[in-house]
């Protein structure tokens, strides 16, 4: 479900994000910079209404998990 609500771009992120990469990482990886990473983050956070205080990484990595769990469960039932 998660993947249908991003971009291209907001999914390469997310996966770097779930596999614990900082901005400055995403950043080199997908050849971009630290500012447009932050920007994407923030869309992204607001796509899953995900609150910036206090960790909102935390949060958006709990949500991404979540929307996964869910669709193995729907796939395998």
């Amino acid at each position: 479900m998660y993947r249908q609500l991003l971009t291209p771009r907001e999914k390469e992120i997310v996966e770097l994000l779930l596999n614990n990469h900082s901005n400055a990482s995403i950043a080199q990886q997908l050849n971009s910079t630290k500012k447009a990473i932050s920007v994407r983050l923030c869309q992204i956070y607001i796509k899953f209404r995900v609150n910036k205080q206090p960790n909102p990484r935390e949060l958006l990595v709990k949500k991404i998990k979540n929307y996964k769990d869910n669709l193995l469960q729907e796939f395998t039932l």
